[in-house]
């Protein structure tokens, strides 16, 4: 009875594949050897992160956290609002490697001496990071973009 509902539900109102790659993507990038950054801090008003969520306009600012180690993020709407720039920096600062890992696979960017990076073209929806610092591996906690 359960399988012959499942079908008729997948027949008649699937879920979309972005949907479904999106959520393999976030669960299947999760490390247990990672320290999680957790998201502490989201800035910019309500209607500007309704604006940035409906792809017409502002930019969001969030703030993840790994001890001392934190990552400060704006996310900027590009395009016709399905593509995000994403312009972060480490502090404290220092060079490695950031990943970006999305629905659609994996961008990296090299922060500088400062922490400084961008990610200039990520497609809109649920993403996380990841980077070493200080010698260990820091994830952040699923975000929608």
């Amino acid at each position: 009875m359960l399988a012959e509902l499942r079908d008729l539900a997948e027949r008649t109102d699937p879920v979309p594949e972005a949907v479904l790659c999106a959520a393999r993507a976030v669960l299947d990038w999760r490390r247990a050897d990672a320290e999680l950054a957790e998201l502490v801090a989201e800035g910019g008003s309500a209607l500007v992160r309704g604006l940035a969520q409906a792809g017409r306009a502002g930019a969001r600012l969030l703030t993840f956290r790994a001890g001392e180690v934190e990552i400060e993020l704006e996310v900027a709407v590009t395009g016709a609002g399905e593509r995000r720039r994403v312009t972060g920096q480490l502090v404290p600062g220092q060079a490695t490697t950031v990943e970006a890992l999305h629905a659609y696979g994996l961008a990296r960017a090299e922060a500088d001496a400062l922490g400084r990076f961008a990610l200039p073209d990520l497609p809109s929806g649920p993403a996380r990071l990841r980077l070493r610092v200080a010698g260990r591996l820091v994830q952040t906690a699923p975000a929608e973009l």
